[in-house]
């Protein structure tokens, strides 16, 4: 353990107390700077955190330069709790060591994601279209926010776009990170869905809120509702008794789902991943598939769409959505 009198016995302890990526940042700018801190554990531990704790900063950094960057850093949540005790010099050191690690993490991002394409540059709603009173972008995130005095009336829609008209997406798999700033909350992702005008959007959506019972779902806007409860397998078709209604046929599980919430983060950031091939639906969170969904009502069953972030009517919410990207499946 590196000894120097500039750092306290405060900030020593709180910085053993902090997530993998403080850690990494700090002995990998004390093996480079100080010269004083083991290399090799530096590095064994920078190879650790960037599969756990960098990749999902990534986004955000894109356009910036490199002071808004080690800005940008800094304020992210692992390194709030250091924010008292560390000294103000070692700040954009500290900075630096993790824009390392940002840096080689997004290097190995393009390599484990072969044929994503992001949807978000991390600055800016360029690319998406949507209500200017609910929809912006806070430390590199897309956030939709509704308040007393700005209401969502209604759900509505923050739309992909692809130029000057709306994303249309086919077979493909969506990846994602969402967390919500509210004690309350509903959200989703609208995939091969209708635009309604308004950016009122209706069609798939995969669900997700801050209670225990929707996260992960598959419900229909404007349509159908729910068409998969969270654990579920499901076969829809039409309903034989009654002629242009559906029946849903739960065929299996896939999952606990008191299991699949206890994996949901609450306050945090939690990956959400849409994969759709044709009129199998499935939705992930944190790894966890949480529907499984074979929609062979022709008549309503959607091949294509757009695709939108929900935010939901109701008490004030805020909710925000990262890494951003996607991967055709022809």
């Amino acid at each position: 353990m590196y000894e120097h009198d500039s750092i306290n016995p405060q900030f020593r302890q709180a910085l053993w107390q902090q997530p993998r990526l403080a850690k990494s940042a700090l002995f990998v700018f004390g093996s480079c700077c100080l010269e004083e801190w083991d290399g090799n554990a530096a590095f064994d531990l920078l190879a650790v955190s960037l599969q756990e704790e960098s990749s999902n900063l990534t986004a955000g950094l894109k356009g910036m330069d490199l002071k808004h960057k080690c800005e940008y850093l800094w304020s992210n949540e692992s390194m709030k709790p250091l924010e008292k005790v560390c000294p103000i010099r070692l700040r954009f050191a500290l900075a630096l060591a993790c824009l390392l690690l940002v840096t080689v993490s997004s290097i190995m991002a393009q390599v484990d994601e072969p044929g994503f394409k992001s949807l978000f540059n991390g600055k800016d709603l360029t690319g998406w279209s949507g209500r200017a009173n609910h929809w912006t972008v806070e430390k590199g995130a897309i956030t939709g926010t509704t308040t007393t005095e700005f209401p969502a009336q209604g759900n509505n829609f923050l739309i992909a776009q692809d130029g000057d008209k709306p994303l249309v997406v086919v077979d493909f798999e969506l990846r994602l990170s969402y967390r919500f700033q509210s004690d309350g909350g509903n959200s989703g992702i609208q995939y091969r869905s209708r635009d309604k005008g308004d950016f009122v959007v209706n069609g798939y959506q995969a669900d997700m809120e801050t209670g225990n019972n929707y996260s992960g779902i598959l419900y229909e806007e404007g349509g159908r509702g729910i068409i998969a409860q969270r654990g579920q397998k499901v076969v829809v078709r039409d309903d034989p008794a009654s002629p242009g209604k559906h029946k849903i046929d739960v065929t299996g599980s896939v999952g606990v789902t008191a299991d699949i919430q206890a994996a949901i983060k609450a306050g945090d950031w939690n990956d959400y991943v849409v994969i759709a091939r044709g009129n199998h639906l499935q939705h992930y969170i944190n790894g966890k598939l949480t529907v499984d969904v074979t929609d062979e009502q022709e008549a309503k069953a959607a091949r294509s769409g757009i695709l939108a972030l929900q935010i939901h009517a109701g008490p004030p919410m805020k909710v925000q959505f990262r890494n951003i990207r996607i991967k055709s499946m022809k």
